[in-house]
């Protein structure tokens, strides 16, 4: 069991490293119509493997709109560091993040992204204490 908790968490890891844009397009109308301008945004979505983490979260998490998107951004740059400095001493050895987090303030992931991971953080912080500073209401 504890290999595949930590080859979930490995997954999630990668997952979150690997973030890649989708470019947002309706192909189907630009095709035909030369008129309509492409999009040019992104679109970023995380995908945790954790099994636990959904029932976790519908249980436990405040609602998206209890947070700013500020407040969920400076927090997540905050962790992501955290999360890419961890040393096996701070917490369990099974928990331990054991990828880098390739996480930058300056792109706009989204509400929604930055609230899944902030709760997917405090998620690990209540299993494996990995983090030194939190947020206050954690």
């Amino acid at each position: 069991m504890k290999t595949i908790k930590l080859l979930a968490l490995t997954l999630l890891a990668l997952m979150i490293a690997c973030v890649a844009p989708r470019p947002v397009t309706d192909t189907e109308e630009s095709a035909t119509d030369p008129t309509v301008e492409l999009s040019d945004s992104t679109e970023y979505e995380l995908v945790i493997f954790d099994s636990e983490f959904n029932s976790w979260m519908s249980m436990n998490a405040r609602p998206m709109s209890f947070y700013s998107e500020e407040y969920l951004k400076t927090w997540n740059d905050r962790l992501v560091t955290e999360w890419n400095n961890f040393s096996p001493s701070q917490g369990r050895v099974d928990c331990r993040p054991n990828s880098y987090l390739d996480w930058d303030r300056n792109v706009d992931y989204g509400k929604e992204l930055n609230y899944q991971l902030f709760n997917y953080f405090r998620f690990m912080q209540e299993r494996c204490r990995i983090f030194m500073s939190t947020p206050g209401e954690w």
